[in-house]
């Protein structure tokens, strides 16, 4: 009885040892517990790295650079997320084991959460969190395998104290808990920052710039389109640059005022507008607009991201005016037919058969002829790159020629004039009440690549 005694007094103590660290060290309990209402400070470190998190009226700001505006919404995620952690294991109590797990001074992520600051001036800790590497899974499986791995397998060393704590840090106790290491834990400034511009580039329905060279505005919805202006824009070219607006991401706070050449864009969405400024010095992109610091009237960072040469268009409509006056892709067309005074030819694709050519016109009998797929390559080729020199607006010009294509896309229909001054005013269905006008060289030289494909009898 005796003996039995001491088996079981000595497995009651060995659970013990790897069960619980003194009072409030138990496996499945909370590593840490906080009231996140009461989180006014959230500081994130990571070696030489700190990054401030301040809780600002129903916001927050990184108040170490700068006070740009955080994401409220991953702050809050991070605070839940903390309190979530429980204790899986506890894998050790030798300080000398610290830098194995990732969780002494040098390579933990150091998380403090501190509450309002007292009458003495001093914000009171919460609760504080040193994350190591992570453990459970090898880092190549980790990366082959990716969302594939079983994640409940997985976690990261933990060190952890209450606020409560005289320690200068967390206790040498090293537990695991079941999480990963992601952005929530990265102190990188730009990872917190609000968006710039908020929303998506579909929601956009006007866009108004203004600029040292004048102002101008362009129409989303219906259509893409300057006001007041008979140019047509570049659809594709128009919603790249409006795209790259939303692409911008802030990576650090910018001190100084506002340049008075500076761009002023109205990014209109229905009935609400959002007003920013940009600006671009030595090659560095910068962006102002109410609110991305809450504690400046139009506060500014420095923003990343996208393509960045894409931002100039919107200020020179120039640069965004439609060019290639054919955007179908020939190549894919199911028939061209080509039209003139006296001749009509139509261009059947028979896929891998290649090409059949029908003539027909005044006074001339039917006739046909295979070709080969790449007999129409030069026509296409010239069709494709045949790109407008001005624009102006009017009603299609009498015929000279018409080419009908027909695909997958639909239908282009272009009507080609007679030449003046050397250009020839061209309509087409893609770009209606507009007149392209086109090189009267390079329209010669397509009318000949059409008549050499079939003689003319």
């Amino acid at each position: 009885m005796l003996v039995a005694a001491v088996v079981v007094l000595a497995l009651a103590s060995g659970w013990l040892a790897l069960t619980s660290v003194g009072q409030d060290g138990h496996v499945g309990q909370v590593v840490v517990s906080f009231d996140p209402s009461l989180a006014q400070v959230v500081e994130i470190q990571r070696g030489e790295q700190t990054l401030r998190l301040e809780r600002r009226g129903s916001g927050w700001v990184a108040a170490s650079e700068g006070g740009v505006a955080a994401e409220a919404a991953k702050v809050e995620s991070l605070l839940a997320r903390l309190r979530g952690w429980r204790r899986e294991r506890l894998v050790g109590r030798n300080p000398a084991q610290h830098a194995e797990f990732g969780v002494d001074a040098p390579h933990a992520r150091r998380i403090r959460i501190l509450g309002a600051k007292d009458h003495t001036g001093l914000a009171p800790l919460l609760s504080e969190v040193w994350v190591g590497r992570m453990t459970g899974v090898a880092k190549d499986l980790l990366r082959e395998a990716n969302d594939q791995i079983d994640t409940k397998t997985i976690g990261v060393f933990v060190r952890a104290r209450q606020g409560r704590s005289r320690q200068s840090e967390p206790g040498p106790e090293t537990w695991v808990v079941n999480d990963f290491v992601g952005s929530l834990l990265d102190p990188t400034p730009s990872r917190w920052f609000v968006a710039p511009i908020s929303g998506r580039p579909q929601e956009v329905t006007r866009l108004e710039v203004r600029g040292p060279q004048g102002a101008h505005a362009i129409q989303f919805s219906p259509a893409v389109r300057l006001e007041k202006d008979p140019r047509p824009l570049d659809p594709i070219l128009t919603r790249q640059a409006l795209g790259a607006l939303f692409l911008l991401r802030a990576s650090a706070h910018a001190a100084g005022p506002i340049p008075a050449d500076a761009l002023q864009v109205v990014i209109e969405r229905g009935d609400s507008h959002e007003t920013v400024r940009l600006w671009n010095r030595g090659g560095t992109w910068f962006l102002a607009r109410p609110g991305l610091i809450p504690s400046s009237a139009e506060g500014a960072v420095a923003v990343e991201g996208g393509d960045l040469t894409r931002l100039t268009r919107l200020a020179t409509p120039n640069l965004l005016l439609r060019k290639r006056l054919i955007r179908a892709p020939l190549a894919r067309a199911v028939r061209v037919h080509w039209r003139s005074e006296h001749t009509e030819r139509s261009f059947l694709n028979h896929r891998s058969q290649g090409w059949e050519a029908v003539l027909t016109g005044q006074r001339t009998p039917l006739q046909t002829r295979r070709l080969a797929t790449s007999a129409l390559q030069p026509v296409i080729h010239a069709l494709s790159g045949l790109e407008a020199v001005s624009w102006s607006s009017g009603p299609p010009p009498e015929s000279a020629f018409e080419l009908v294509a027909h695909g997958a896309w639909g239908r282009t229909h272009l009507v080609v004039g007679a030449p003046s001054d050397g250009r020839c005013p061209v309509s087409s269905s893609e770009f209606p009440g507009h007149l392209a006008w086109v090189s009267a060289e390079k329209i010669t030289e397509i009318e000949a690549l059409f008549g050499n494909l079939l003689p003319v009898r």
